[in-house]
């Protein structure tokens, strides 16, 4: 009897094509909440003034090609993605990122710190306001000195917790108080802290389960807190990791439906005045072609679909608007240190898989049934 070799092979078309859709699915999300940081308060009410482009308010033939084109490229990327993903050397690469799975608190630690030493010191302004002119809650557009009353303290609270998360001292508790910023931040600029408190509630609670990680200084825990920490400590990293994942993919799906569709004019106040490339479409064109593939990149993440390669590609796309854009180095360093996590630790689960439960049981039934043949698990 011969043997029949069946060869798959790829069309470089049909490769170049789904690689360049993934391209644009990678650099729609860099613009995220961009719009309010690098347009003035009164050009952002000037061109959100303007009426909705019909691209956004009717059903045409070049909205439904922009549909249909973002759905067969994200379902061709994700057959490409599955296919190399069974590789062998894909299984090699996900298991070596996976042991730098303990150095994703650090990056976090450092990135927070340097989002709150800056923001406590009014080091990273949004358009129209002066270096160290207003202290901000996280994010340029969260002036604490357009609030009534004084906030200032506020500043004085992130600058704390800054240093708290650079040297690691009581970090569960820096995160807690992280946290209870992000609440704050919700009560003194409502709608404005939603673009944010995703992301910044994703390092947080990753942080409080997971604490400091290396490179802390040890100390005694409060009293009354060693229970509560070793419960935090005890929750698998991959539940941690599937939490910090949806609240970061609930985030970018928000900011997607919230800014590029509810308020697609910004994004063409950004092109108009900054001069950013629209790929030869035009404005209004480009700019519901990145609200969708926004929207689908968002729930990519909330579902945990190509975890890896959309953090790689996060990564240089912010790094590139950030140069276009004119913004600091430092402007969305939050974001780098979230995919640090996502890229070592990938999409993460709330359960852990049957053979790590039946492992860490001996007695198992399931290892029981595993060895008497009625189940197979696998690896």
């Amino acid at each position: 009897m011969k043997r029949m070799i069946v060869t798959l092979t790829f069309p470089i078309q049909l490769i170049l094509s789904l690689l360049s859709l993934l391209s644009s699915l990678l650099w729609a999300p860099a613009a995220m909440a961009h719009e309010l940081w690098v347009l003035t308060p009164e050009q952002a009410t000037q061109w959100n003034a303007r009426p909705k482009p019909e691209i956004f308010t009717q059903f045409n033939v070049t909205s439904l090609s922009i549909y249909l084109l973002a759905a067969f490229g994200l379902v061709g990327c994700f057959m490409l993605y599955r296919y190399a993903a069974s590789r062998t050397l894909a299984s090699h690469l996900r298991a070596r990122l996976m042991s730098y799975g303990d150095y994703a608190p650090v990056a976090l630690r450092i990135a927070l710190f340097i989002m709150l030493g800056t923001a406590s010191l009014g080091l990273a302004p949004r358009l129209g306001t002066a270096i160290m002119q207003s202290a901000v809650l996280g994010a340029p557009d969260l002036e604490l000195r357009l609030l009534p009353g004084n906030w200032n303290w506020v500043a004085v609270v992130e600058g704390v917790v800054a240093i708290c998360l650079l040297l690691g001292i009581y970090v569960r508790g820096a995160a807690a108080a992280l946290l209870g910023l992000g609440v704050l931040g919700l009560f003194l600029f409502g709608e404005a802290m939603c673009a944010y408190i995703g992301l910044v509630g994703a390092a947080a609670v990753y942080l409080l389960f997971q604490g400091a990680g290396p490179y802390a200084v040890s100390l005694p825990s409060f009293p009354g807190t060693a229970a509560l920490n070793a419960w935090f400590a005890g929750q698998p990293r991959e539940r941690v990791q599937w939490l910090l994942r949806v609240l970061i993919g609930a985030d970018v799906l928000y900011l997607a439906l919230a800014y590029k569709i509810a308020q697609p004019n910004l994004m063409l106040g950004v092109i108009d005045v900054h001069h950013i490339p629209t790929l030869g479409l035009e404005p209004e064109t480009f700019v519901l072609l990145v609200a969708v593939v926004e929207t689908l990149a968002g729930a990519f993440i909330l579902m945990g679909i190509m975890i890896r390669p959309l953090a790689v590609g996060l990564f240089v796309a912010f790094t590139f608007f950030s140069v276009v854009l004119w913004e600091g180095v430092f402007a969305h360093i939050i974001v780098y240190g979230l995919l640090v996590p996502l890229i070592t630790n990938g999409a993460g689960r709330w359960h852990a898989p049957l053979k790590t439960k039946a492992i860490l049981n001996p007695r198992s039934w399931v290892l029981e049934a595993e060895r008497c043949g009625v189940v197979r698990m696998g690896s």
